[in-house]
């Protein structure tokens, strides 16, 4: 949960180090819905961290990261 005055968070997580890396899927869900590998991706991104702008104030959010290949 958000606390007042923060409006975006910093995602980050371990880069996958595989040659045939092409991108990373990141799925956004809300208090009542948990992102699963079947959401579409709400961001797509090269780099292993993304900047999440625009969440709200104590707005409860879930993410999930996949690692695509080429």
């Amino acid at each position: 949960v958000l606390t007042a005055g923060v409006k975006s968070i910093w995602l980050r997580w371990n880069a996958n180090t595989e040659a045939d890396l092409s991108h990373y899927e990141i799925r956004q869900g809300n208090a009542t819905f948990t992102p699963n590998a079947a959401t579409p991706a709400t961001y797509t991104v090269t780099a292993n961290n993304y900047l999440v702008p625009d969440i709200g104030y104590a707005t409860r959010r879930w993410f999930a990261v996949r690692a695509v290949d080429t």
